[in-house]
């Protein structure tokens, strides 16, 4: 990397933090799987986790309890309805959901 300035090889991607760029090997999946019609966890905390789904499905969430540091991994397609996203998620044991109109509440 040279004046900012990089050629990227297929598979890289390159990252801009604090005025430093650094190239590294993209997650193609992740990167394509909006297009493919899917959500895409790849050792995701349920925060962002849930700010995909939240964005996708037009929901409000909200956290309740001590909340989970594990990470999820896994896919599922868009267009599944969003309590059986929900049902896919508690099937982990490690998070429940309380469902309130548009507002999904995250528990321990």
């Amino acid at each position: 990397v040279q004046n900012n300035k990089v050629i990227l090889s297929p598979g890289q991607e390159s990252v801009l933090k604090e005025g430093q760029l650094n190239v590294g090997t993209a997650d193609l999946e992740a990167a394509v799987s909006w297009k493919k019609g899917y959500f895409y966890f790849n050792d995701e905390k349920i925060t962002e986790v849930m700010s995909k789904i939240s964005r996708w499905y037009d929901i409000d969430i909200s956290y309740e309890g001590k909340i989970t540091n594990e990470g999820f991994t896994g896919t599922i397609s868009r267009f599944t309805n969003i309590s059986d996203v929900l049902t896919m998620l508690e099937g982990t044991g490690t998070v429940r959901f309380k469902i309130e109109g548009r507002r999904v509440t995250v528990m321990d």
